[in-house]
């Protein structure tokens, strides 16, 4: 099928049946098999994110306010109140427990009972990215300031919101990020992959995942002639990590375990050479702190 407008985001339905596909001022839902258009859900939202809301079909829209719909209907319902600027991305973290990470800030809402958990406000910033872990936490990636003034960049690092202790958020780094922050290192995407596990790109072309703990366990860094190309997006499934670049050019990372020890003398000159491919970066450290209003 052919679309207009530029496609924002694609979502596959609870049930694997359909595919959520977001566009400027419009949500469509097509059939994962014949491509027929289903439903056409009007939106006053320029960029709308998509989120499931539960295994029935419905939906949540983020964006300039927070909408509720469902892939049976063609209408969505605003929920709430002065909520712009916190739900420019929304996830679900629970049955009943929305995360919004907007312009303005981070929020935690119970749909049921429509009342804020958590608000946390910021000085205005872009939001690159937000998912959900299998643990009921968030995953997020923003724009961070520059301590020295010059306007505001990825940082090395995405921020993990755990509705459990919201007296700071973990940081989320590739396994061998460097002590002090190196701009190539930049984390520029993040995606979840099938098993409950996040994956991450950094600008220099690095990429790393996680276990379903968001605990980092391995890493691939590219040859040099790839760290040119910073990534666009990051997706991943059962074997694969995909990663989009400019030129519409799509890397993909094998994910597997690490090498068996070796005894052989010729196999560990092989692991030399592959070490020499992939250059391995400074040791990261994990710890919870707060981010800058």
């Amino acid at each position: 099928m052919a679309l207009d407008d530029r496609p924002l985001s694609l979502l596959g339905s609870a049930d694997g049946k359909r595919v959520i596909v977001a566009l400027p001022y419009e949500v469509v839902v097509v059939h994962a098999e014949t491509l027929e258009l289903e439903k056409s859900i009007e939106l006053p939202l320029a960029e709308p994110s998509v989120a499931l809301a539960d295994d029935e079909g419905g939906l949540w829209f983020g964006g300039q306010h927070l909408y509720r719909g469902s892939v049976w209907s063609t209408k969505a319902e605003k929920f709430g109140s002065k909520l712009g600027g916190f739900v420019d991305r929304v996830v679900l973290v629970g049955p009943r427990t929305l995360c919004g990470v907007g312009t303005q800030g981070e929020i935690l809402v119970d749909v049921e009972k429509e009342t804020v958990l958590h608000r946390r406000k910021v000085a205005e910033r872009d939001v690159l990215g937000l998912m959900a872990s299998v643990d009921g936490r968030a995953v997020s990636l923003w724009l961070e300031p520059d301590p020295h003034g010059h306007g505001a960049g990825p940082s090395n690092f995405a921020w993990v919101i755990d509705p459990e202790h919201l007296s700071g958020y973990m940081r989320l780094k590739l396994r061998n990020t460097s002590a002090l922050a190196v701009p190539s290192e930049a984390v520029v995407a993040i995606g979840r992959a099938p098993g409950g596990h996040c994956v991450l790109a950094a600008r220099d072309g690095a990429v790393g995942w996680t276990n379903r703990a968001l605990r980092p366990m391995l890493e691939r860094v590219p040859d040099v002639e790839l760290r040119g190309s910073t990534p666009l997006a990051i997706a991943a499934d059962e074997r694969w990590i995909y990663v989009l670049r400019p030129g519409a050019t799509l890397h993909r990372f094998s994910i597997e375990p690490p090498p068996p020890e070796s005894k052989d003398g010729a196999k560990d000159k092989d692991k030399d050479k592959r070490k020499s491919r992939c250059p391995r970066r400074r040791p990261a450290s994990f710890r919870a702190t707060r981010p800058a209003s």
